[in-house]
């Protein structure tokens, strides 16, 4: 009896746990911190104070996804280190940059960093991987185009060639805290492009490996790096060229206060007199208004705020202060990118901020970042196929796959699995990832299955199982196909663009349009009678948005 109620003690425990994420409020208010539910309400907790959001003042909330631990205890990683490349094969000056998990959509103009263009490049993400309990583990590559993993210093996984996105995958037996070498290869050719990095263990399904499971680290003779146990600065990488090229050396640093006389690393070539430096990261504000950066710099100096340059003096080579005033929402993380050129002796380089509420100091180390979470940029989202699961008559989607499926009920895997669907509440089931190109083949008012070579065949829908989809019509009868490989998806009715108040994101890229929801200690609550009055645990929440009327429905129903 007590080993079963110290079972139940940890299970709420879990649930109860804080996970980082961010809040804005109707009143034009943005709040981050550690985030717990509560009865009708947020609490949100940092350095600075505790708050309470309650739902009425609710506009959005975002979680991390990389704070979905694996087990009642989160690891203490902080990512992978990233190489990136302007050529297919791995090969030129590399783009450095400190990355919180591998899971990355871009589309046909998204550069992966300013420097490098959308189409012919590759990267390469590095460092340790951490089994929180022991058992077997299974590896997950996506890629659009070609992508391998490589663990334990072994190939693994290979998908090295011009591809639609696909999952490969290898199982491995890990003990409890081992921590093995990770490396994942990847290029694109042209187009969109896909690369992501999942696992499943022990307790848990198919998720992309968080961040603080993930530990950077590399042995490459010509690009080392350094690392320590820390989660603030910037990642500082020292390239042996004046121009940001050649060979580097990587590591964390507290802030960007740079006074140096000496060799950074000889027996790479990066000398005192003849190098450059990039700093990457991010920074956070505690004040909601115009800040003024400060860089002090010797000599020719970049700076990029977002991705945005908003400074280019490189050619310059005397000392001198750049300012440049920057609008900034309390809580909320910006892109830092500085770049610096050495040609002429020791240097001297300095980053300060100044605002209303801030005297000018050199930006403490709790308000810089090294790592952050990729990119998803909605242009691409929409060029991507959507996965397997259920798209709601409302237009939501459900996505995990179906388990099992009648005339009247639908059963699914997943974080919805205990929820019943009736098949009034769907328009359509999908048995693979749907392309835009697929998806223009279904006729709109008709009933049938969307087949793999692009046949839409009119019918009605009687069952699904794991192997077979069974439909009949006046034409065929009744009618059997291979729901693995013959049928994309079943089409039972058009969706409709609903009226709704709340929009709630999970971590399996599910997306549901609610009327009502509530908020308990263990999560949400979805008053809404197609789900049953069910309750989703905190640990599967992604995002909550209110509708404000200023969305399009075609906005909110885009399945990233």
């Amino acid at each position: 009896m007590n080993r079963f109620c110290i079972i139940l003690s940890l299970l709420y425990c879990h649930q109860l746990m804080a996970v980082p994420g961010i809040v804005r409020t109707i009143d034009s208010n943005s709040i981050s911190g550690d985030i717990k539910f509560t009865a009708g309400a947020i609490t949100i907790s940092n350095v600075a104070r505790q708050a309470a959001v309650p739902l009425t003042n609710l506009l959005r909330l975002e979680l991390s996804s990389t704070a979905f631990a694996t087990t009642n205890s989160l690891g203490k990683g902080s990512g992978l280190l990233c190489f990136y490349y302007g050529e297919t094969n791995l090969s030129g000056p590399a783009y450095i940059r400190l990355e919180d998990y591998v899971d990355f959509f871009w589309g046909p103009k998204d550069h992966p960093v300013r420097q490098i263009d959308s189409d012919y490049f590759s990267a390469t993400w590095v460092g340790e991987v951490e089994a929180p309990v022991a058992g077997d583990y299974s590896f997950f590559i996506s890629a659009d185009d070609g992508s391998r993993l490589f663990l334990k210093n072994e190939y693994m996984v290979e998908r090295w060639q011009q591809q639609d996105a696909g999952d490969t995958s290898m199982t491995l037996f890990l003990k409890a805290g081992e921590r093995i070498p990770l490396r994942m290869d990847y290029f694109n050719a042209r187009g969109p492009a896909r690369a992501r990095l999942s696992w499943s263990g022990p307790g848990f399904s198919k998720m992309t490996i968080p961040k603080d499971r993930l530990f950077p680290a590399t042995n490459a003779p010509s690009h080392p790096a350094e690392f320590h146990q820390t989660t603030n600065g910037l990642l500082a990488t020292f390239y042996a060229k004046p121009d940001l090229t050649g060979n580097t050396f990587s590591r964390i640093v507290t802030n960007l206060d740079l006074d140096t006389s000496e060799a950074t690393a000889p027996g790479l070539g990066i000398t005192a007199t003849n190098y450059s430096i990039r700093w990457t990261g991010r920074v956070k504000a505690d004040f909601t208004e115009p800040y003024t950066f400060h860089l002090s710099v010797d000599e020719g100096a970049r700076f990029a705020i977002n991705r945005l340059p908003v400074v280019d003096h490189w050619k310059r080579p005397e000392p001198e202060e750049i300012n440049q005033q920057v609008s900034l929402v309390a809580g909320e993380y910006y892109d830092l990118e500085i770049e610096l050129q050495n040609t002429n002796g020791p240097i001297k380089a300095r980053l300060e901020w100044s605002s209303s509420s801030v005297p000018k100091s050199i930006i403490p180390s709790d308000h810089l970042f090294p790592s952050k979470p990729p990119v998803q940029s909605g242009q691409s989202e929409l060029n991507l196929k959507t996965p397997p699961g259920l798209i709601l008559r409302n237009g939501g989607f459900v996505g995990t796959r179906v388990a099992k499926a009648t005339e009247t009920q639908i059963a699914v895997s997943g974080a919805l699995q205990r929820i019943t669907f009736s098949t009034v509440n769907v328009a359509t089931i999908l048995c693979q990832p749907l392309s835009q190109t697929l998806a223009s083949k279904i006729p709109l008012g008709r009933t049938g299955v969307l087949l793999a070579n692009g046949d839409f065949v009119e019918s009605e829908f009687r069952s699904l199982d794991a192997d077979t989809v069974q439909v009949s019509s006046v034409l065929f009868g009744l009618r059997k196909y291979d729901a693995r490989r013959e049928v994309v998806a079943i089409i039972l009715r058009d969706a409709r663009p609903p009226s709704w108040a709340w929009t709630l994101e999970l971590i399996d890229r599910t997306r549901l349009f609610i009327g009502s929801l509530s908020l308990t200690p263990e999560g949400v609550t979805l008053l809404d009678p197609a789900f049953s009055n069910f309750k989703v645990p905190t640990s599967h929440v992604v995002r909550i948005r209110r509708n404000t009327g200023f969305t399009s429905f075609a906005q909110a129903a885009a399945v990233q």
